[in-house]
């Protein structure tokens, strides 16, 4: 474009004063529904899908990346999950995270209650369009629209809010190429995570009530 204008058009420099913003678009905090509603949304859905729900919203993982964890990703001692084998092509990435120890109790849970006399390894065993279909009904419910998705940009948000640097929110959520991943090991090693993880867990530990919890 400026060489068109300025060799072409003869229209001089003027262009080179115009540049694209690197800003990347924020969530408003009006548009995040209260941590209050988020709890209540979840404790609307079917059991099964309130296990999605609690990995998205304190993991930063993808829905179709959640629903192809194995039992043997998520490591209950240090509440982390381990989802850098999940991606096999080079269009996406995904590395490690962890989950609050509020999910990770509440997940433990659902394993021991619904997988623990089964042979499968896989956690869940539903489609995405169930997810998705499950979340418009709880929506429709409570008069709360959030789509799977969204909780993933809750996520980004609360880590923003924590003061964790945007190149450690990117590697949670997937958003580095494996093989920088890989080459920088000692920045982006599970240590390393999960002392910026430490940083967040507080904000992402939702108000159950007892009926809730129930």
């Amino acid at each position: 474009m400026r060489r068109y204008i300025r060799d072409f058009l003869k229209l001089g420099n003027w262009i080179n004063e115009f540049k694209f913003s690197s800003r990347k678009a924020k969530v408003k905090k009006s548009d995040v529904p209260s941590d209050n509603y988020l709890a209540y949304f979840c404790s609307v859905l079917p059991y099964g899908i309130q296990m999605v729900f609690l990995i998205l919203f304190t993991s930063g993982l993808r829905v179709g990346e959640v629903l192809k964890l194995r039992k043997d990703d998520v490591n209950f001692e240090t509440n982390m999950v381990d989802a850098s084998n999940i991606h096999k092509g080079d269009t996406k990435s995904a590395w490690i995270s962890y989950i609050t120890y509020q999910t990770a109790q509440y997940l433990e849970g659902y394993v021991e209650a619904e997988l623990e006399n089964t042979d499968n390894p896989n956690l869940f065993e539903f489609s995405y369009n169930t997810v998705q279909e499950a979340f418009q009904k709880a929506s429709y419910q409570i008069g709360v629209f959030i789509k799977p998705h969204f909780l993933r940009t809750i996520f980004t948000e609360k880590c923003t809010q924590a003061g964790i640097e945007s190149k450690y929110i990117d590697a949670f959520c997937g958003r580095i190429p494996k093989k920088v991943l890989e080459a920088n090991y000692t920045v982006y090693s599970p240590q390393s995570l999960r002392v910026q993880y430490d940083k967040v867990e507080d904000l992402l530990v939702l108000p159950f009530s007892e009926d809730e919890e129930r």
